[in-house]
């Protein structure tokens, strides 16, 4: 299948997001196989960053995922309105799971909690982009 890259997007021949998530967190067939050596963007900012973000409080580390690692993710705002809501849904998963692995979360932290501090909302994003 062919990939196009616009304007900082990934794209297939459907305009589906996932090219751009693959290239942001690794292809499913790598991470599937556990293959996750320096593939993918954010895997990539996480490693590199990692030595610091062990010696860094919370608020700098989620300072650091906004200033890093959401503008990842903007393009896809502009994809807004041809995504399906399974796609959507899919951004905002992805979303959440950076920065849970940015902020060096354990896998079983409640995602209510991560909400209250900090809440991610790819729909009202969208919008935002869209009416600027």
């Amino acid at each position: 299948m062919d990939v196009y890259r616009y304007l900082g997007i990934f794209l297939d021949q459907k305009l589906s997001p996932r090219r751009h998530i693959e290239y942001l967190f690794g292809a499913r067939s790598d991470i599937e196989k556990g293959r996750t050596n320096g593939k993918g963007k954010i895997v990539f900012l996480s490693r590199s960053l990692g030595p610091c973000l062990r010696d860094i409080s919370f608020d700098y580390k989620l300072n650091l995922w906004v200033i890093f690692v959401k503008p990842l993710f903007l393009p896809l705002a502009t994809l807004s309105p041809i995504l399906t809501k399974t796609d959507r849904e899919l951004v905002e998963t992805k979303l959440r799971l950076s920065l849970e692995r940015f902020l060096q979360l354990p896998k079983n932290f409640r995602s209510d909690i991560l909400e209250k501090i900090f809440p991610i909302d790819f729909l009202r994003w969208m919008d935002t982009e869209w009416n600027n």
